[in-house]
């Protein structure tokens, strides 16, 4: 759009453009009438001294006839004196017939006699003169300059009926300019107010009209068009009437319009799913700080479902990708269909939903995880390419703020530990966090969360040894396994890379304990059969936590098997023999000695000649005859260490 210094720029230049335009014209035009009036009125002040000044020399002529008849040329002279001391007419010269100079004044003055007719000759010249008045006897005026330079107005007035043979004389006179000439300035300096009036009157009414007709609607375009900058895709100019203003405005509210319709589109793109149309993870995640916000305001509650469809990745790999996308679009259809029109459906990621329930607490959202279980496993699923509608089933995790969390990102995580548990202990069940607590004391989900977040081996570690230091019994004991573990790994010669992957797992293998309540791990009597299943999620679940972690999925299978058993007896997922990865059959050895080595509330430590006893016992059966071998060889050196030597080996282990 330019940016607003472009637009007060143009704003400023139209303004100026049109203000000199107006000004120009207006001032030419005044500039005109001006002077078409002053030439109008000099003409006619002109015409007027002129019939004036003939009318005087008329009444001089009248005045002399007398004096002729009588020969008395020096009252004439007299006479001239007065009338061109008291009047207007500076000179008067009179001349006979035949032009010789009867009588003169000049000034008031008597002027010198000449017989020579040339001056007769030079008073009559018209040469550069402008007639201005001549009637029908023969009077004549017209302009003159004199010797000073100045403009005169010359008359000439026949005289009839020459006393001595009754033929025509001249009389001439020169009359001043000055009166005229003073009243053409005193009326040039009325028009020139009068019109200076005029000119600041119009260049006022000027300035108000541009005010209002153009700088008033370009500054308030120029103020929308810098909301609209600014992100307010709200803003609207008034409108501005009919003219060319009035179509900017138009033309600027249709720009913003259209501007705020195709933002809306790319915000609705930006955080819808364009697979399922469901809200997207980011759409999701704003839907979820918003209603955490409006929940913490209010001091309401609300909750959280997480669900995953379980084994997607065998509809993957049996009818194809194309068959996967089929399948995530009618779960999507079903999911949106089970829940109310106040709760926001999202596609989380990959076959992940998730589903916010304003208003609802944890028993509430309990009942509506299981309404949708319960319609995804009763609903079949077309899929092309598939003889029959392959039938699938979801497991889903629960959370509620503020009871397990009063925060959105402890919500989730507590939501997500919830899914890993039910998808651990059995597909297309519900699990809720809630649920989990309820069983003992559990680590804040959001504090998880902080640590998780950072997606560090050395924020992971830490994440282990506050898990731990929760509990006095097993506090350090992934770094007392991870030590014996490195020396088994050395006595059976692994390679140093491998070396490294067993200290990593070491001491990130009960990372999955994340969710299960101290009052189960350390329960002092045996644990019932649903407490063995949440103990024995912690293997996968802490899978599940590696792999969104950089650089650690080569020790993800290590720490899921390290539960495994050699004949085929452990978990989770009853391996056996070499089928178990070698590292986690080192692990499992080590933390299973470990273990006999600390005390726990329902026994007292072993002993080393009773772990050495049992290692040997149980080697081929739960552990590795060749780990076995190795373990037994560096229990007895320890167990032969002198005794201030052992204590100290027993405190490392």
């Amino acid at each position: 759009m330019g940016g607003r210094g472009g637009l007060i720029m143009t704003k400023g230049n139209l303004a100026l453009k049109l203000g000199l335009i107006l000004g120009i014209l207006v001032t030419a035009g005044l500039a005109i009438a001006t002077a078409l009036l002053i030439c109008t009125a000099y003409s006619a002040l002109t015409q007027q001294t002129a019939v004036t000044a003939l009318d005087s020399t008329n009444i001089v002529k009248e005045g002399i006839a007398r004096k002729l008849r009588e020969e008395k040329s020096i009252e004439i002279v007299a006479d001239f004196c007065r009338v061109t001391r008291e009047t207007d007419i500076e000179s008067l010269f009179l001349f006979d017939a035949e032009g010789r100079l009867v009588a003169s004044a000049i000034n008031g003055e008597p002027a010198p006699m000449s017989e020579e007719r040339g001056e007769y000759r030079a008073l009559l010249g018209r040469r550069g003169a402008k007639v201005l008045k001549a009637d029908e006897v023969g009077s004549e005026a017209w302009l003159i300059s004199g010797p000073d330079g100045r403009q005169k107005m010359r008359t000439v007035v026949e005289v009839d009926n020459w006393p001595k043979d009754g033929s025509m004389g001249l009389l001439v006179s020169d009359v001043s300019l000055g009166p005229a000439q003073q009243a053409a300035r005193d009326m040039l300096s009325r028009t020139l107010l009068s019109g200076g009036a005029v000119f600041i009157l119009l260049i006022l009414t000027m300035a108000w009209l541009m005010e209002r007709m153009v700088y008033r609607p370009l500054r308030t375009v120029d103020e929308k068009m810098a909301r609209l900058a600014a992100g307010e895709l709200q803003a609207r100019v008034p409108s501005l009437g009919n003219d060319e203003m009035g179509r900017i405005a138009d033309g600027f509210n249709q720009m913003a319009e259209a501007l705020e319709e195709k933002m809306e589109r790319l915000e609705a793109l930006a955080t819808t799913d364009y697979l399922t149309s469901l809200l997207n993870h980011r759409g999701f995640q704003e839907r979820l700080e918003g209603e955490a916000c409006r929940a913490q305001r209010y001091c309401r509650s609300f909750s959280l479902l997480m669900l995953d469809i379980d084994n997607f990745k065998r509809v993957n790999d049996r009818y194809s990708h194309q068959a996967g996308d089929e399948v995530l679009k009618q779960a999507a259809l079903h999911i949106l269909g089970n829940c109310r029109e106040s709760d926001s459906v999202a596609r989380y990621g990959g076959e992940e939903f998730a589903v916010i329930l304003p208003e609802t607490d944890g028993s509430e959202a309990q009942a509506l995880a299981e309404k949708l279980r319960a319609a995804v496993d009763d609903q079949p699923f077309t899929v092309t390419g598939a003889r029959e509608p392959v039938r699938l089933t979801v497991s889903v995790g629960v959370a509620s703020f503020p009871t397990d969390s009063t925060q959105p990102e402890g919500l989730l995580m507590a939501a997500d530990l919830a899914l890993l548990r039910s998808k651990s202990i059995s597909h297309n069940i519900v699990s809720s966090y809630s649920a989990l607590s309820r069983l003992g004391k559990i680590d804040d989900p959001y504090l998880l969360h902080r640590y998780l977040e950072e997606g560090t081996v050395e924020s992971l570690i830490a994440l282990v040894e506050v898990m731990e230091n929760r509990d006095p019994y097993v506090q350090g004991h992934s770094r007392r396994v991870t030590e014996l573990a490195l020396e088994i790994g050395a006595r059976i010669s692994l390679s140093e890379a491998e070396l490294e992957s067993l200290r990593l797992a070491g001491l990130l293998h009960d990372i999955g304990n994340i969710g299960i309540p101290v009052g189960i791990l350390n329960k002092p009597s045996a644990l019932t059969e649903d407490e063995w299943r949440f103990v024995r999620t912690h293997p996968p679940v802490g899978g599940a936590i590696l792999n969104g972690v950089e650089g650690l999925q080569e020790i993800i299978p290590v720490v899921v098997h390290h539960h495994e058993r050699y004949n085929g007896a452990g978990y989770p997922a009853g391996l056996k023999g070499e089928d178990i990865p070698l590292l986690s059959r080192v692990l499992a050895a080590a933390d299973a000695v470990i273990a006999m080595l600390s005390p726990r509330p329902y026994r007292p430590a072993f002993t080393f000649e009773e772990v050495v006893e049992e290692v040997y016992r149980q080697a081929g059966e739960q552990f590795d005859p060749t780990v076995a071998g190795a373990l037994v060889r560096i229990l007895r050196e320890k167990a032969k260490a002198p005794t201030n030597q052992k204590a100290a080996q027993n405190r490392s282990l």
